[in-house]
């Protein structure tokens, strides 16, 4: 009997056991069930959300830039004419990425337009292409639209096009395709154009902090830097961390509201206790002003009470990195040109497959930060366009002087220093006696020599600065302002000078999109 009680005991408890893997796996299916049915809404909800911006797109033309209409790429550059065998585009090469070693891939159009068709990447392949103007068949694409009229003004058109930097690119974006969140290069600003697809952007303004930007802290293993996740998953965090961040700014707020209605309280009623007392005490004014004494006290020790309540940090410290949080979500549709400010974040996804055109400038609005950048960045580029500047915008040119002496900041390259390395003739054609002897020309180098060392008044001699900036040397400095050199700081400074430089040509900077 006790071994079949046992062996009862036993069946029992695998029974439950049984009952419980069960339960178990039931809900496990049931958790499965709803975290799928949640997924599917969501993706319900952005492929509505998605085809309702593609109806707005089609309904809302309003918003289309005046004069687009009229551009021949509207009909030579969607996609069933790109790829038409009439194109003569078709054959030509497009940069479309990099390879791990930072060189550039491309393709043919014709190639990438088929790959186009069959893309299943997560993260596919990006026509990104700022060398369209180089060949006479791509350069018929300048044909086919022109600047609107809001961002006509462009100074760095006064450099020329071999010396400026890369500021226009022709665009072919596959679905999912796009950018991650960055700012352009020399404090530029942009405008893009979109002929075909929809596009979503996102901005943050100049005050948001990079690492809010970027997602620091909410990238989890295995996620990539890369536009759709995150569109999909870094950006979603940063909103969520920013709602929570202002709930906890609202939350202190009204904490703090509370806690001044209760002192106003406090306060009324002992007014009202002293004001009772006064009543009661009697009349003789050495009683009056010991009572009066005693409120004072009193009074100072309330407001002594409020302002310790006042030393706290404001509610808004509590955001932390996300004070004052702005983000700007948006889609472009076709005929839509969407201006990005100069020091704006912004992030770009191609929703459907898109073609279009974008251009990065500098006008007057924005020079300054241009200049700024622009004088660290691209020394001899700077150098050449202050020469220009002065001759053709010379208010422009001033304002450029007025920011290097503001920030003690000198040019390390000057205009006619460039030229003549670049071309030695001209420098040597410079002196009206370039047809005597060796020897009279041996003394009018020494001459030259002679000349530079003795400098103008109310000057000083200069130190290179690893960054860039010169600080001042008062060393040798004379009652007058003159500086005063020995021989030997003399010969020393003209062997640097006759030093052979080698001449670089520049090499063009790529915009980091």
């Amino acid at each position: 009997n006790n071994n079949n009680n046992n062996i009862d005991n036993n069946n029992n408890e695998k029974n439950k056991r049984i009952q419980k893997s069960k339960v178990k796996s039931v809900q496990n299916e049931k958790q499965q069930k709803e975290e799928k049915q949640n997924y599917d809404n969501k993706n319900l909800n952005s492929k509505s959300k998605y085809k309702s911006n593609k109806n707005n797109c089609e309904q809302n033309k309003q918003t289309q830039t005046p004069g687009w209409e009229s551009w021949p790429a509207n009909r030579k550059w969607t996609l069933a004419q790109l790829n038409s065998k009439t194109q003569s585009l078709r054959e030509r090469y497009f940069k479309c990425g990099e390879d791990d070693d930072g060189h550039n891939v491309k393709l043919k159009l014709k190639h990438f337009l088929r790959y186009l068709e069959n893309n299943k990447d997560d993260s596919p392949l990006y026509i990104f292409d700022s060398n369209f103007d180089d060949d006479r068949i791509s350069s018929s694409l300048l044909r086919d639209y022109t600047v609107p009229a809001y961002f006509d003004e462009d100074l760095f058109h006064y450099v020329g096009e071999h010396r400026r930097p890369p500021y226009r690119w022709f665009l072919i974006g596959p679905e999912r395709s796009g950018t991650c969140v960055h700012i352009d290069p020399l404090a530029t600003s942009a405008w893009n154009a979109l002929i075909q697809g929809i596009k979503l952007w996102v901005l943050f303004p100049p005050h948001v902090p990079k690492h809010v930007v970027k997602g620091k802290g909410l990238i989890r293993n295995g996620e990539d830097d890369e536009a759709v996740h995150y569109f999909i998953n870094i950006l979603p965090r940063i909103k969520q961390r920013a709602r929570l961040a202002a709930q906890k700014v609202k939350r202190a707020k009204e904490e703090e509201l509370e806690e001044e209605k209760q002192h106003s309280k406090l306060n009324q009623q002992q007014q009202k206790k002293k004001q009772r007392k006064r009543r009661s005490t009697s009349t003789s004014h050495e009683n009056y002003q010991s009572v009066h004494s005693i409120s004072s006290s009193s009074s100072s020790s309330s407001s002594s009470s409020t302002s310790s309540s006042s030393s706290y940090s404001s509610p808004e410290d509590l955001a932390g990195p996300y004070r004052n949080f702005e983000c700007y979500e948006f889609t472009q549709c076709p005929g839509d040109v969407v201006y990005i400010p100069n020091g704006w974040w912004h992030a770009v996804l191609n929703l459907t497959d898109t073609v279009g055109v974008t251009q990065n400038f500098c006008s007057s609005q924005n020079f300054d930060n241009v200049w700024i950048q622009t004088r660290s960045g691209r020394k001899k580029m700077a150098a050449k366009w202050l020469h220009i500047l002065t001759k053709r915008r010379p208010d422009l040119a001033s304002r450029a002087r007025a920011l290097n002496q503001r920030d003690r900041f000198e040019m390390q390259f000057k205009y006619d220093e460039i030229r003549n390395r670049i071309h030695p003739i001209i420098g040597q054609q410079a002196t009206p006696s370039s047809s005597s002897s060796p020897s009279s020309k041996d003394s009018h180098h020494k001459k030259d020599n002679v000349n530079t060392n003795t400098t103008n008044t109310n000057t000083t001699t200069t130190n290179h600065h690893p960054h860039g900036q010169y600080h001042d040397n008062c060393h040798g400095a004379t009652n007058n302002g003159t500086t005063t050199h020995s021989q030997d700081s003399s010969s020393h400074r003209n062997a640097k000078r006759k030093k052979v430089e080698r001449v670089v040509s520049p090499d063009p900077m790529a915009y980091p999109h």
